[in-house]
């Protein structure tokens, strides 16, 4: 467990270095806005976002930042906060996984720390991420109570639970699978403790209604289904591997993004779908073999990893939901679970390369970032720091001053530099000088994000 407990340190410590580097780009200021709002009217949020199909998402990370909100007066510092909770939570996961699964070769834990994917979603402060650290902990705690059936682990799986149907309806493609195996594993327990399992109903009940009450009032039903590709969805829970290697990471950055050097490291990364597929097929193998699990929980985790795989593949085929990493979310644990046993029964050495790849692609992409200032496409943009210091320098002339941009980031989600308006108090200056005012990427390099502001 040392080496875990080492690389651990290194993810977190990438995850809450520059924090000002973080993205800041359309649900975030929607997010902390809100939860602005309702810290300063003294409401609790009975739900979340819109999404981009109709669905109401849930009131969880909004409660979560409300509080913060009150000791926290700087956004650099919450990502900072969010980053080092969120990985730590992860760390945690993995450290109790690996011990109820003797079989899982600890040493290899640290890896899923060094995703990419996991690192920006540390730092973003938005809603449908806060799923990873949620479900890694009802995993583990409802794992654990399929071991050794005690109340308190049921109670932290039931709560992990909840919390993750009140941050986003995504959560939905883990909790079904989840309550499947328990009643068809666990019923015994459930009616041996009624009053336990009805405390934790209606205590559910209470918390969920007000969401509920929200949520029955939109659509469900996400419209638009036309325009998706019937199949995708049907095949892309067996690309989950992708969401532990850089693979597919111009998503946010953009083609052409990386170096050759680095794009060559990201590809050695991709060897992270073979462990995964092969993960898959020992599992298998685990589950038909009831001998192979005797060790631990192992054969339950194994099961219910499988059971999750293939409620996703129907979920993701039927909504036709694809393509966005951040689907994998909610089912990370799982999937990162399959690739372990795949490094755990692959030749060491093709371990390490793998490993090796992530450990030199995740420190060179951030300081890749810092020196880039972000990215010019919608899905990172200029960074957080970058997006603040613009704002101030917009509030130093006065507020009767024009501004137009040359910076796609400002014409897509404007409300982006409104958000730190507020937030930083920042109304203009009236005795301010008034001048028309530009705002322009400060490079020519087409992967340079930094923004600047022109005074004419």
């Amino acid at each position: 467990m040392r080496r875990f407990w080492i690389g651990a340190v290194a993810g977190i410590g990438l995850a809450i270095l520059w924090p000002s580097d973080a993205p800041w780009i359309n649900d975030e200021p929607k997010l902390i806005a809100w939860a602005l709002h309702c810290r300063d009217q003294g409401l609790v949020a009975a739900h979340g976002l819109i999404g981009s199909r109709g669905t109401l998402y849930g009131p969880f990370a909004t409660w979560i930042y409300t509080v913060l909100l009150y000791f926290i007066k700087d956004l650099a510092l919450l990502v900072a906060v969010r980053a080092f909770l969120f990985l730590s939570l992860c760390a945690l996961s993995l450290a109790w996984i690996s011990q109820l699964c003797p079989g899982l070769s600890s040493g290899w834990g640290w890896a899923a720390l060094f995703s990419p994917y996991l690192w920006l979603y540390s730092r973003e402060l938005w809603d449908n991420t806060f799923l990873i650290p949620l479900s890694g902990v009802t995993f583990c705690a409802y794992l654990s109570f399929c071991l050794r059936a005690e109340a308190w682990k049921l109670w932290l799986a039931a709560l992990g639970g909840l919390f993750m149907l009140l941050t986003h309806p995504m959560s939905l493609v883990v909790i079904i699978p989840l309550g499947a195996h328990a009643w068809l594993s666990r019923r015994k327990y459930f009616f041996q403790a009624p009053f336990l399992c009805a405390t934790l109903l209606a205590a559910g009940a209470v918390f969920a209604a007000p969401y509920v009450k929200a949520l029955t009032a939109t659509s469900m039903f996400w419209p638009g289904l036309s325009g998706f590709s019937f199949w995708r969805g049907w095949v892309f829970p067996f690309f989950a591997g992708r969401l532990f290697s850089g693979g597919g990471f111009d998503y946010f950055l953009g083609p052409g993004y990386l170096p050759a050097g680095l794009a060559f490291v990201r590809a050695v990364s991709r060897l992270a779908l073979l462990f995964f597929w092969a993960g898959i097929v020992s599992a298998v193998r685990q589950v038909l073999r009831p001998s192979a699990g005797a060790l631990g929980a192992e054969r339950d985790m194994a099961l219910l990893s499988l059971i999750t795989l293939c409620f996703g593949l129907v979920f993701h085929g039927m909504l036709r939901l694809y393509g966005q990493p951040h689907y994998y979310g909610a089912a990370w644990l799982l999937y990162f679970y399959f690739l372990w046993k795949g490094l755990s029964v692959a030749p060491p050495l093709f371990g390490r390369i793998y490993a090796g790849s992530l450990a030199i692609f995740l420190p060179s992409l951030v300081l890749l970032i810092h020196l880039r200032g972000g990215s010019r496409t919608i899905f990172y943009g200029p960074t957080l720091g970058n997006q603040i210091e613009l704002a101030r320098r917009i509030g130093a002339y006065s507020p009767e001053s024009p501004i137009r941009s040359r910076v796609q980031h400002y014409v897509v989600f404007p409300h982006a530099l409104k958000v730190l308006f507020d937030f930083y108090g920042l109304r203009g200056t009236p005795q301010g000088p008034r001048r028309r005012l530009a705002i322009l990427y400060k490079e020519a390099d087409q992967r340079d994000g930094r923004v600047i502001l022109a005074a004419e």
